[in-house]
């Protein structure tokens, strides 16, 4: 899956390479694959993103939440997505997940791998996917009381494990297997450790 560090870098590099380009065309996919999850038609797609001004992308937990203007945002991710920008046709991969043409004559192309998703939402809804009690690391509301709530309620549920809680039901947005165990490192805590256990300044850590 996406986690957060990519998810920033990708989005850093979205708005850098292609704020502010016009989108000429828009092909929601040329195969078809039933882990990869779509938000509309793919006619929807095309009439929706086609004549857009791509704005500022950000991250919002595993997924890439990138506008198209005015109105528009698309959210990539969830799972493993490859994303490439390609100069012009001549690179473009037989097949793909998702597909936009700008009037500079480049493109960018999605492909998942394994599973994922490629949303376009009206600005300030949420996809259907959206979970509400999943919080990003980066946003305003991640405090340290929100986190300790976060464990509280997931003791409620029973025994589990810091890693269970980080990853295997992720709570906290954009964190997996793979992130999980720096933080675990860097905390001086053993991914295995029941959170219920866990002291106030292991909390912290």
């Amino acid at each position: 899956m996406l986690e957060l560090p990519e998810v920033v870098t990708l989005a850093r590099q979205i708005t850098d390479e292609l704020q502010g380009a016009t989108v000429a065309s828009c092909e929601r996919g040329n195969s078809p694959h039933k882990w990869v999850w779509y938000s509309r038609e793919a006619a929807e797609y095309e009439r929706i993103a086609v004549g857009r001004t791509v704005g500022q992308a950000t991250a919002a937990g595993s997924r890439i939440a990138w506008a198209l203007e005015p109105g528009y945002v698309l959210l990539i991710g969830d799972g493993g997505c490859r994303l490439l920008v390609h100069e012009d046709a001549s690179t473009l991969p037989a097949k793909r997940h998702f597909l936009l043409g700008f009037e500079d004559g480049r493109y960018l192309t999605v492909n998942v791998q394994g599973w994922g998703g490629i949303w376009l939402v009206e600005e300030a809804q949420p996809s259907p996917s959206d979970d509400p009690t999943r919080v990003s690391p980066l946003s305003h509301e991640f405090t340290y009381d929100c986190f300790k709530a976060l464990l509280a309620d997931d003791a409620e549920r029973g025994k589990r494990s810091v890693k269970a809680f980080m990853a295997s039901r992720p709570r906290i947005a954009g964190i997996g297997n793979g992130y999980v165990q720096d933080i675990c490192f860097r905390a001086g805590l053993d991914p295995r450790r029941d959170t219920a256990t866990l002291t106030g300044r292991e909390r912290q850590r």
